[in-house]
C-alpha cells in the first residue's frame, strides 16, 4: 500500500466507498444485466462458489492477497485472475462473453465529448462544400494514437481546425466590433443629474452603451459602487427624468466611479487591477493570473482614451474630492456644441439691454423698433438701430462713398462696441496639385480595429477595447476562469456576468462554437462553471471498469476506417445536448456498441474472452504514488534538468 496508490477505500470492493458499491449493487439487483433470454445456465463451479463463499458484504475489507496470489512462478502474473475469481461476488453471472454477458448498453459513451464537434454534419455537410485538400478524408488526419495505444487523441486546433475556423476566431463573421469593450465609458442622463444638483462635469454627450460586465467586475471591488449598481440594474441610465431621488445618487455614484477606475488605472498602471480583482474575488491574483487577465494593456492605450474621453479628469476628480463645484468648462458635453450660459437681467455688454430697461431693438414700441424713433439708452447695442437709418440705405443706392450697411457701418459703427473687419477678408487657398499627392501618399487615416488583427488593444469611440490573440487567447482564458474564483465572493454576480459574455457562442473568439461547459457542484453546493479547453484531460489518472486499447484491433479495420466499429447516428440530436452543461446528460453522435462485434474475435479459442481481458477491478482516480524529482536550476546538480 505505500507503492500502490487505490484511494482511501483501497481494501473495499472495487476501491468504492460502500455507499457507491451499494447503489451498483441495488442496481443490478432490479435486473438492469438480466443474462439475455435463452443463455446458458450459470456454470457449477460458480454455483459452489457462490455457495461456499458468497458475495462480499459492501462495508467488508478485503486484504490484497485475496486476488493477488504470490509465489505462483516466475512468469506467474500478480493482476491476472481466473474469471471465477471476478463472478463469485457477483449477483449476475454467465457462462462467457458471448453467451449470458449483458449487452453493453451505451458503452463507449460514457459523458458528451469536452469538444462540440458533430461527426454527422461535418462528414454529411461541410466536408463537402470546401475545397479538395482542405477537409480531412480519413479519422486518422484527425485523431492519432495517444501513449501507451489505448487511447485515440484529437489532433491540434492548428492541424485539423485552423482551415475552416480562422476566420471564426477571428471574428471576421461578426456583425459587430470584433475587439472586446474593457474599459469603457456608459451612457448616463447627466443633464438630469445636473438639474437635480448632481453634477458629474464633464461627459461624452454620445456615449450610449450599458455597463458592461467588465466595468461591472472592476467597480465590484468597493461595497458602496456594488450597492450603486445594483440600484440602478434594471434603470436605463440614458433616461433619468421620472428617477427616484435614490435613483440619481446611484446614478451619481456609478458616474464618479467610472471616473475614478479610468483615472486610477491610468495613474496607476496594473497594481489597481490586481487590487481590484483581489477585493471582488477575495484572492489576490497570482502574477500569471494578473497577466492573463491585463493582456498586456499599454499604458498609452488606456491614456488615450481618458483623454478622448473626459480631458480634465484630474480636475474634477480633485474637485469631486474637495466637495467643490466642476468648472464652467467641465460641464459642456463632447457633443459639438457650446454650452449654455445663463444671461441676467442689464448683463448685455456695451450699451443697450435685453430683457430689462428697452425691447429687442431698442424699445417697446414696435415703430419705435423700425427706426422711427430711437434713443441711445433705449437701443440694442447703442447709437443707432439695427442697420442704422434709412438715409444710410439710400446713400448706398447711390453708389456714393464706401460701400456700408447703415451709413458705412454695422449695427452702430462695430459689433458689440468694436471694428468688425480690422483685417480684409481673405479665402482659403486652393488646394494645389502638390497638396494633393501629399494627401494621396499619406493615405487614409489608420482604423484601429483592423489595424489591431494580431490581437491587441485600441481605442474605439467611448472604449479601449481587446482583440483576441488568436486561438488559445489568454485574456479570454483567464477572464472565464474568474467565475470559479469569485464564488462566494463579492464579485460573483460580477465575474459570473463576464463569464457569459464570453461564452456566448458567437462572443469574442468563438471559443464557445467548439469548447464545453461543464457545470458542477462545490462541497457547499455553488455551481462551478468549467470550460474543457482540451479535447481529453491533460493528466488523466483514472481508472474505470471497462478498458479497451486501440492499436491491437488496426489490422481489423476495413475501407471505412473506424466507421468500421463507430457507426454515425445522424439521427440524433447531438449538439442540443449540450445546451445544459451536464456532462452526464447528452446525446452521442454514433451508435452504440454492439456485444455481437466484440463477441466475434473475443471468444476463449480465439483472441480470449476473460474478463480481466476488458475490465479492471481498482475504479477511481489514482495519481502516481511517487512523486516526480523536483526540478532545478543547479545545473552541478541534476545537469539540465
Amino acid at each position: 500500500m505505500q507503492c500502490h496508490r487505490f484511494g482511501d477505500d483501497a481494501l473495499h470492493a472495487h476501491a468504492l466507498p460502500p455507499t457507491a458499491l451499494s447503489l451498483v449493487t441495488a442496481e443490478v439487483a432490479r435486473g438492469a444485466w438480466a443474462p439475455a433470454p435463452g443463455a446458458s445456465p450459470v456454470p457449477a463451479v460458480l454455483r459452489v462458489a457462490r455457495s461456499l463463499g458468497g458475495a462480499v458484504p459492501a462495508d467488508a475489507e478485503m486484504a490484497c492477497a485475496t486476488c493477488h496470489r504470490e509465489h505462483a512462478g516466475r512468469h506467474a502474473g500478480l493482476a491476472a485472475m481466473a474469471d471465477t475469481r471476478c463472478q463469485t461476488c457477483h449477483s449476475r453471472q454467465f457462462e462467457s462473453l458471448a453467451d449470458g454477458h449483458p449487452p453493453l448498453s451505451n458503452y463507449p459513451y460514457e459523458r458528451r465529448t469536452r469538444i462540440i464537434f458533430d461527426h454527422a454534419s461535418h462528414i454529411g455537410k461541410h466536408f463537402g462544400k470546401v475545397q479538395a485538400g482542405e477537409a480531412p478524408t480519413a479519422c486518422i488526419d484527425c485523431h492519432s494514437l495517444g501513449a501507451g495505444g489505448a487511447r485515440m487523441i484529437v489532433k491540434p486546433y492548428a492541424t485539423v481546425c485552423a482551415t475552416c475556423h480562422a476566420d471564426d476566431v477571428a471574428g471576421e463573421g461578426l456583425a459587430g466590433p470584433k475587439g472586446i469593450a474593457v474599459f469603457e465609458v456608459p451612457g448616463i442622463d447627466v443633464e438630469t443629474l445636473a438639474e437635480s444638483g448632481r453634477d458629474v462635469g464633464r461627459w461624452p454627450a454620445y456615449a450610449e452603451a450599458r455597463l458592461n460586465p467588465f466595468m461591472r467586475f472592476l467597480l465590484a471591488a468597493d461595497a458602496g459602487t456594488r450597492d450603486a449598481m445594483d440600484r440602478v440594474a434594471a434603470v436605463d441610465l440614458l433616461d433619468l427624468t421620472d428617477a427616484e431621488p435614490e435613483v440619481l445618487d446611484a446614478a451619481e455614484t456609478v458616474a464618479w466611479a467610472v471616473k475614478d477606475l479610468i483615472a486610477e488605472v491610468a495613474e496607476r498602471g496594473h497594481v489597481v487591477i490586481a487590487d481590484r480583482v483581489a477585493d471582488s474575488v477575495g484572492v489576490t491574483p497570482s502574477e500569471d493570473v494578473l497577466a492573463g487577465l491585463l493582456g498586456h494593456l499599454p499604458l498609452a492605450a488606456l491614456r488615450e482614451g481618458r483623454e478622448a474621453w473626459f480631458p480634465d479628469l484630474a480636475d474634477e476628480i480633485a474637485r469631486h474630492r474637495a466637495g467643490l463645484p466642476m468648472a464652467p468648462e467641465t460641464r459642456e458635453a463632447d457633443s459639438g456644441t457650446q454650452p449654455e450660459i445663463a444671461v441676467e437681467d442689464g448683463d448685455l455688454p456695451e450699451g443697450g439691454e435685453l430683457l430689462d430697461g428697452g425691447a429687442l431693438l431698442g424699445s417697446d414700441d414696435p415703430a419705435e423698433a423700425a427706426g422711427t424713433e430711437n434713443d441711445e439708452s433705449d437701443d440694442l447695442l447703442g447709437g443707432g438701430n439695427l442697420l442704422g437709418s434709412d438715409e444710410s440705405l439710400a446713400e448706398d443706392s447711390s453708389g456714393g462713398g464706401e460701400p456700408s450697411v447703415g451709413g458705412g457701418d454695422l449695427l452702430g459703427g462695430d459689433l458689440l462696441g468694436g471694428d468688425l473687419l480690422d483685417e480684409p477678408v481673405t479665402e482659403a487657398p486652393e488646394a494645389t496639385d502638390e497638396d494633393a499627392a501629399i494627401a494621396e501618399a499619406a493615405g487614409p487615416p489608420v482604423d484601429p480595429e483592423p489595424w489591431t488583427s494580431a490581437g491587441g488593444w485600441y481605442v474605439e469611440h467611448f472604449a479601449l477595447r481587446y482583440r483576441p490573440a488568436g486561438h488559445d487567447d489568454r485574456f479570454i482564458r483567464t477572464w472565464l476562469s474568474l467565475q470559479s474564483m469569485a464564488l462566494g465572493a463579492p464579485g460573483e454576480t460580477a465575474a459570473a456576468a463576464v463569464f457569459e459574455e464570453l461564452a456566448a457562442p458567437k462572443g469574442p473568439g468563438a471559443c464557445m462554437l467548439c469548447h464545453s461547459i461543464d457545470a458542477r457542484q462545490d462541497e457547499v453546493g455553488r455551481t462551478r462553471l468549467l470550460v474543457n479547453w482540451d479535447a481529453s484531460p491533460p493528466l488523466d489518472t483514472s481508472h474505470h471498469f471497462t478498458r479497451y486499447a486501440h492499436k491491437p484491433h488496426f489490422s481489423l479495420l476495413d475501407e471505412r476506417g473506424c466507421l468500421t466499429c463507430h457507426k454515425l447516428d445522424y439521427g440524433a440530436s447531438y449538439a442540443d445536448s449540450f445546451d445544459d452543461r451536464d456532462p452526464t446528460v447528452f446525446v452521442s453522435n454514433f451508435e452504440p456498441m454492439e456485444k455481437a462485434v466484440c463477441a466475434a474475435c473475443h471468444t476463449g479459442a480465439k483472441a480470449g474472452d476473460r474478463c480481466t481481458d476488458c475490465h479492471g477491478y481498482h475504479v477511481g482516480d489514482f495519481p502516481p504514488a511517487l512523486a516526480e524529482a523536483p526540478l532545478t536550476l543547479d545545473r552541478n546538480a541534476q545537469g539540465d534538468r
